[in-house]
């Protein structure tokens, strides 16, 4: 086994050392925290693997535009085991998530990869777990997303609905006021 081989097993261990499961449902949803995808492809941590990386042509070039614009494609593609060589054809996180009408991009240029299908309709999820803001407070979500609640309990119920109070993580708030509860 290549030392390439070595650090994407390794890091792919780490990512799935960090999902958590979502507190919103009892179905198993588990998702990355963005904290966590920020320290897994840290500038150090992508330079490691993209130097041993024989695919990658202008590594340098490559790691600045994957630490600067993929960094949630690189651990989707490396945790799927996906060429991230193909990041350099692919879109930038801000793109994401991926439609199901881009699943050529991938599927059809290898058989032995994951079927490019599942990883838009299911896999990508685990990674795009919304932020949430005060001034975003009324947007719709994407009823794929996977709520990243890590603890949620029942605090009220009526004739138009049940109340929630949650626990969001923490690397998934910007700028939303935190009631004190102590």
């Amino acid at each position: 086994m290549t030392r390439i081989q070595s650090r994407l097993r390794d890091f792919r261990a780490r990512v799935a050392a960090s999902m958590r499961q979502s507190a919103w449902t009892k179905a198993s949803q588990r998702y990355v925290p963005k904290s966590d995808i920020d320290s897994l492809t840290s500038r150090e941590q992508l330079q490691g693997i993209i130097e041993e990386d024989e695919t990658i042509d202008q590594k340098d070039v490559f790691l600045d535009y994957v630490y600067t614009n993929s960094r949630i494609l690189f651990a989707m593609f490396a945790y799927y085991k996906l060429p991230i060589s193909l990041l350099q054809s692919m879109r930038t996180d801000d793109r994401l998530p991926i439609p199901i009408s881009d699943r050529h991009l991938i599927g059809e240029q290898e058989e032995s990869y994951v079927d490019f299908g599942e990883l838009i309709n299911v896999g990508q999820w685990m990674f795009l777990a919304p932020k949430f803001s005060s001034i975003d407070s009324h947007r719709r979500l994407d009823p794929n997303e996977i709520l990243p609640f890590r603890s949620m309990k029942q605090v009220g119920s009526g004739t138009f609905g049940t109340v929630y109070e949650v626990e969001i993580e923490p690397s998934h708030l910007n700028d939303v006021s935190h009631r004190n509860t102590g």
